[in-house]
């Protein structure tokens, strides 16, 4: 999933920074971790769009669209949630969640 989300970062920001930040939730027993640039951004509209198989916000960017994708399968197979944070206005910032401890069965 960070491979993924800071290739993208980097993929939408010429200049700037890209921030990987990780969080334990007080609640749920779980994690969070961001990734956030000060790149071109994401249209709130388009926040769960960009999710989707074959979804690509700007065609002549290098990708398939399927990156997204496989993160959200692989966040929900293991547990976990994965969004768009659209209130964060200094570009984009993914965040996905991940149980601290594996589910048992």
């Amino acid at each position: 999933m960070l491979a993924n989300l800071t290739t993208n970062a980097k993929k939408c920001t010429e200049k700037g920074t890209i921030t990987i930040a990780l969080e334990k939730l007080r609640k749920d027993d779980m994690i969070s971790i961001s990734v956030s640039d000060t790149g071109c951004g994401i249209p709130k509209e388009k926040a769960t769009e960009v999710f989707e198989r074959f979804s690509k916000l700007n065609s002549f960017r290098q990708g398939t669209g399927l990156g997204l994708s496989i993160c959200k399968a692989f966040v929900e197979e293991l547990g976990g949630k994965i969004w768009v944070d659209t209130t964060y206005t200094e570009g984009a910032r993914f965040v996905f969640t991940h149980p601290i401890r594996q589910k048992k069965g």
